[in-house]
């Protein structure tokens, strides 16, 4: 079936006082790695000089689209409530029984989307994709039972991936003792 973003997908809008909040971690654009299914770096509130466009708050499991620089390819799954700015789009999926949320990362990860997030930026030093355009990106949508195939799949080797990077970081860690 094909779809539009619009059809299937959701931008979360909560706005948070960054001054005044329980959250405890933000995102900035140098916290997303490119071509990756999650979000692990992140940076602490209370310790980091945040601009004023911090204002959107986003929960564990949403996805983050880095809107600015779509050359980089940056977004991920959020395993932390937090802060990011408006530059940050926060998305979720509006109806698990056509979307499951941990598809979502998988759609905006493909080479289909960043070509046309490419095709389709604006500015001229500081390229960035208006959520408008986001909003028009069609796909097609596979079946639940596909989705969850290519889930447990992709999933699966974003895991391993994780692990060996974890290892690495052991092994580097070792060599300097």
């Amino acid at each position: 079936m094909f779809v539009r973003v619009s059809d299937v997908i959701e931008r979360v809008n909560t706005r948070v006082d960054r001054n005044n909040t329980s959250l405890i971690y933000c995102v900035g654009g140098e916290d997303v790695d490119s071509s990756s299914l999650t979000v692990t770096r992140y940076g602490i509130i209370k310790e980091s000089v945040l601009g004023p466009m911090f204002y959107f708050g986003f929960k564990k499991g949403d996805y983050l689209l880095v809107s600015r620089n779509p050359h980089l390819m940056k977004g991920g799954v959020a395993i932390h409530d937090g802060l990011c700015s408006e530059k940050t789009f926060v998305l979720n999926t509006k109806c698990e029984k056509s979307l499951m949320s941990r598809f979502v990362p998988i759609i905006f990860a493909s080479d289909f989307y960043w070509k046309y997030a490419e095709r389709n930026k604006s500015g001229s030093v500081n390229f960035f994709v208006n959520w408008s355009i986001i909003d028009r990106y069609e796909f097609t949508l596979p079946s639940l039972d596909d989705q969850k195939r290519y889930v447990s799949v992709i999933w699966g080797l974003e895991e391993l991936i994780q692990k060996q990077r974890d290892q690495l970081k052991l092994i580097k860690l070792q060599e300097r003792l």
